[in-house]
């Protein structure tokens, strides 16, 4: 094969693998990190949350009872941090599914911050019974609710979502449950709790059956989230790692690693289901993933993540392939 050929077989394969994301089904195998935000150095950050719109992610901070604001096109921090009132100490952030509020769980404090999403402000605070300790905050899919895990006394507090009150249902968890995550279903039927991922009936606010997975011993689960579909739940495990789950199995799929010493903290999907996001508490951090198999349904080009070496190792193997081929000529 002449030089001029192999070029233009080296082009055709590069054009091909750009052009096979339209191409129903997984191009690309495997979940990765793909960038790392570096936040202010005693930021602290804990739970995150991106808004329905995919335009914000808010990344709560204990170290500087502040929340962040960060563009999620660019990956760019606001000038300014979102202030909490007091010794707050946040673990947990949730936006309303109308995007208008945020609400944020102050562990110290035992209150619940609520945020004018337009503003960046806070505008209102809920107190919850003194010795809480509330951790994480989520909304129900419909917003007409939300569950509050209160890590110090094993409870799941509830607030009405449309008046932002504290509901009088209490639903308790078994003693030493130590909550510190609870996410809804996406069908809003159920909702999951950790560290022991208990289920819970959002119809009866009451615990049921038997924990969507079985996680693997030593493991020690923090935050949880589901895709847009249902179909998976990312699991941040603090030995620097997110668990994928087949939520219909309740069996792991995979394990992506987090940089060595990073303290997984919270997660947190974007609308379109593209990119997970991770805080990371132990190293100032937040880890941006990408389920890459998602983006052969959107259309979008995954080739700007390989960048120019990527691009270089593709020709490579390219290369390697034409030059084994038997010629012809």
């Amino acid at each position: 094969m002449s030089a001029r050929h192999r070029s233009r077989a080296i082009a055709a394969i590069i054009a091909a693998t750009a052009l096979s994301v339209s191409v129903a089904g997984p191009v690309w195998a495997a979940l990765g990190v793909v960038a790392t935000i570096v936040l202010p150095g005693s930021a602290g950050p804990s739970g995150l949350a991106v808004s329905p719109d995919g335009t914000k992610v808010y990344v709560a901070h204990t170290g500087t009872d502040t929340v962040e604001v960060i563009d999620a096109a660019t990956g760019t921090l606001a000038a300014t941090p979102i202030a909490l009132p007091g010794s707050a100490s946040p673990g947990s952030v949730a936006f309303s599914p109308d995007g208008t509020k945020a609400y944020v769980a102050n562990s110290f404090s035992h209150t619940v911050s609520v945020i004018d999403v337009a503003t960046d402000t806070v505008t209102s605070t809920i107190v919850l019974p003194v010795g809480s300790g509330p951790y994480a905050v989520r909304f129900s899919p419909d917003g007409a609710k939300a569950y509050i895990a209160n890590a110090d006394n094993d409870t799941i507090s509830v607030i009405d979502g449309a008046t932002d009150l504290l509901d009088p249902t209490v639903i308790a968890l078994p003693a030493g449950s130590y909550p510190v995550a609870v996410s809804f279903s996406p069908d809003g039927t159920k909702a999951y709790v950790a560290n022991t991922v208990e289920v819970i009936d959002t119809a009866t606010d009451s615990i049921v059956g038997s924990p969507i997975v079985s996680l693997p011993s030593g493991e020690n689960p923090w935050s949880i989230a589901f895709s847009p579909d249902g179909s998976k739940a990312y699991v941040a495990v603090r030995d620097a790692s997110v668990l994928v789950i087949d939520v219909a199995s309740a069996t792991v799929l995979s394990t992506v690693a987090l940089p060595t010493g990073a303290g997984a903290w919270s997660v947190a999907v974007s609308p379109d289901g593209a990119t997970v996001y991770v805080t990371n508490n132990s190293n100032n951090s937040v880890s941006v993933i990408k389920d890459v198999p998602a983006l052969a349904s959107t259309g979008l080009n995954p080739l700007p993540l390989l960048g120019v070496a990527g691009m270089v190792i593709l020709a490579g193997l390219a290369m390697a392939a034409i030059r084994r081929r038997p010629s012809h000529t």
